[in-house]
């Protein structure tokens, strides 16, 4: 019961207002961040697996065993910060039906300012992009997208080369 309090307090919400604006101020910078990321990411996948597949006679046994392991590495930091970041999105947009559910109850001096407070939530998302250019933003199809890629371009390259 008392987490629910804590949901549902003035503190909180204005704690998530202030981290949505913090979001949105330094939207510019954390979606060149994530897109560098996301991009370098693929490309240390592909071509580990390119080398790892294709150049296993030519390279010794010690340097060969490298480009698995890092494959496996980034695959594993993708799986681990990817879903945080659509588990971000997903649940702040829960958090905020829910608090339009339990503010409309709300009846006081203050409801008419809490209303078009609700109104003007955003669901907290992470921006993909570039000098401002937004290509996508990271939510539940992106995870599924980024692997389906990162599958297309290893048989791509494994295919062209």
């Amino acid at each position: 019961m008392e987490y629910l309090q804590y949901v549902f307090s003035f503190k909180t919400h204005n704690s998530y207002v202030s981290l949505m604006i913090l979001l949105r101020v330094a939207e510019i910078t954390v979606a060149g961040i994530v897109a560098v990321l996301m991009t370098g990411g693929m490309f240390g996948v592909v071509c580990s697996n390119y080398v790892t597949i294709k150049m296993q006679s030519t390279i010794p046994k010690p340097y060969y065993f490298f480009f698995p392991i890092i494959s496996i590495v980034i695959l594993f930091v993708i799986s681990v910060t990817l879903p945080q970041a659509v588990k971000l999105y997903e649940q702040s947009v829960i958090l905020i039906k829910v608090w339009n559910i339990e503010f409309s109850k709300y009846t006081g001096a203050n409801s008419s300012y809490l209303r078009r407070k609700m109104k003007c939530l955003k669901a907290l998302d992470f921006p993909v992009g570039i000098g401002g250019w937004d290509m996508f933003w990271i939510n539940k199809n992106t995870r599924r997208s980024y692997y389906r890629v990162i599958g297309d371009s290893t048989i791509y390259v494994l295919l062209t080369f």
